[in-house]
């Protein structure tokens, strides 16, 4: 039997059985063969001095004294042959990282990576605010919740999601981290109150006006506020462009 693009579902215990003419002529060939699938892996520690080491492993039994490879950004790096790769300076030294073992080059090992930058995504249900942050990563990332109010900082939850009651302002931003890295959100605002308005007039009169998010307000016309945006309440002096009211009450 032959296995083509072998893959790691095809780790199982295989066994053969003949027959022949004889009403008894079967036989069962046990215990059968015990095929182990594994990919060459990354794993990271944390060495004297802040000083990070990768070692490059498998489960598998590999050729005496083999050459290891490791690529930065798929890129190979030079004079590195060994199965550990010291990283010391976390800027310079930035990058997914993989490896393979020479010879073998096209089974190397998946990537890792820090985390990128997060990104923060909500969605309302019946009055309670959910955040979620999402980040990609390899591993994956475990996630940190912050919340500013005036000039504190304060960790709020743990977790992909945080669920927030109503009326819970404040500006959020979460954090991702691996064992390789970490890195943190843009902040998120969220402000209650207004959701829903209406454009009640301008002064002077015109039908349409860009406000600075870039949405277009017609006279007359029902309009969203995002959360991200502030309560508008533009008003000039008679000596100013236009006012635009927005009603209170949520719809």
């Amino acid at each position: 039997m032959t296995i083509t693009d072998l893959r790691e579902s095809d780790a199982h215990t295989y066994s053969f059985r003949f027959y022949t003419d004889h009403p008894d002529g079967r036989y069962s060939g046990r215990p059968g063969v015990t095929l182990s699938v594994t990919d060459l892996k990354v794993t990271v520690s944390d060495t004297d001095g802040g000083v990070k080491k990768l070692t490059c492993s498998s489960t598998c039994t590999l050729p005496n004294n083999p050459t290891y490879i490791w690529y930065r950004n798929g890129q190979p790096v030079s004079d590195q042959n060994r199965n550990e790769l010291e990283l010391r300076d976390r800027t310079v030294d930035a990058g997914s990282y993989s490896c393979a073992v020479k010879g073998y080059e096209e089974l190397g090992s998946p990537a890792v990576y820090s985390p990128r930058p997060p990104s923060v995504s909500e969605t309302e249900v019946n009055g309670s605010v959910t955040l979620v942050c999402v980040s990609d990563s390899n591993p994956a990332s475990s996630y940190t919740w912050f919340r500013k109010t005036g000039g504190n900082i304060t960790q709020f939850g743990e977790g992909a999601s945080l669920t927030l009651a109503a009326g819970a302002d404040g500006v959020f931003y979460c954090t991702a981290e691996n064992p390789y890295g970490s890195s943190t959100s843009s902040e998120w605002t969220l402000t209650s109150g207004v959701s829903w308005g209406d454009v009640v007039a301008f002064f002077p009169p015109q039908r349409s006006v860009r406000e600075t998010t870039g949405h277009l307000l017609v006279l007359g016309q029902s309009v969203t506020i995002s959360r991200l945006d502030p309560l508008l309440s533009l008003r000039y002096e008679s000596s100013g462009t236009l006012q635009i009211c927005l009603t209170s009450q949520q719809r």
